[in-house]
């Protein structure tokens, strides 16, 4: 309420003289002011990771072979487990 004859909602009332609140923030901003050698060190940096040469499994065959476990090459008291849940289902019954 303002001093006066007229009563005035605190919506209605203006304050009159107080600054009004500046908001700032830690993001960087990207625009004409930002600092164009880190944009360009940004750029560059991502151009040079794209242009690494890509690991790749070109031979397939190795991948598909049999490792011993079907065919009983590798031996029930060689197979073992750091845990189990049940005894009767530990790493010597995996076959």
């Amino acid at each position: 309420m303002r001093s006066g004859q007229r009563i005035v909602s605190d919506e209605e009332e203006q304050v009159i003289g107080v600054p009004t609140a500046q908001v700032t923030s830690n993001m960087p901003v990207l625009g004409p002011s930002a600092d164009s050698t880190s944009l360009r060190g940004l750029l560059i940096a991502i151009f040079i990771l794209l242009s690494l040469p890509r690991c790749r499994c070109t031979d397939l065959g190795q991948c598909t072979t049999a490792l011993g476990m079907e065919s009983g090459e590798i031996p029930d008291e060689d197979i073992s487990a750091s845990s189990m849940y049940d005894p009767s289902l530990g790493p010597k019954h995996a076959r």
